[in-house]
């Protein structure tokens, strides 16, 4: 069980390793779709209605506070997996490392009791 806990925690790592070198490296998908639209460029549309339109607004910022607000989840990430490794460390230290198996206990019958002779 312990060595299954070990192979599952690096499994693990590995998945936030690739989710934080994504996230940092990357270009975040805001998954625009439709009228020709790109990454680069937004084109609205809006239906026919009759009046005035609500003005959109939109709130931008550049790629520089994406990818700073990454980094600042990637460092609050390493710092608590280190937190974490060492609870879970101490917890398969509990009671030893590689603990042995307990000895089988062999139980031998007990011999039925001799009821005492007739007098």
């Amino acid at each position: 069980m312990q060595v299954v806990l070990v192979v599952m925690t690096g499994f693990a790592f590995l998945v936030l390793f690739e989710a934080v070198r994504r996230g940092l490296l990357g270009h975040p998908d805001m998954q625009i779709a439709g009228n020709g639209s790109t990454l680069a460029m937004l084109r609205w549309t809006a239906d026919r209605v009759p009046g005035a339109l609500p003005r959109p607004l939109v709130f931008s910022v550049p790629l520089l506070v994406y990818r700073l607000a990454m980094l600042a989840w990637a460092l609050w990430l390493a710092t608590a997996l280190l937190g974490w490794v060492r609870q879970g460390w101490q917890a398969l230290n509990t009671g030893g490392l590689w603990r042995p198996r307990p000895p089988k206990v062999v139980t031998t019958p007990s011999p039925a009791p001799q009821s005492p002779p007739p007098a």
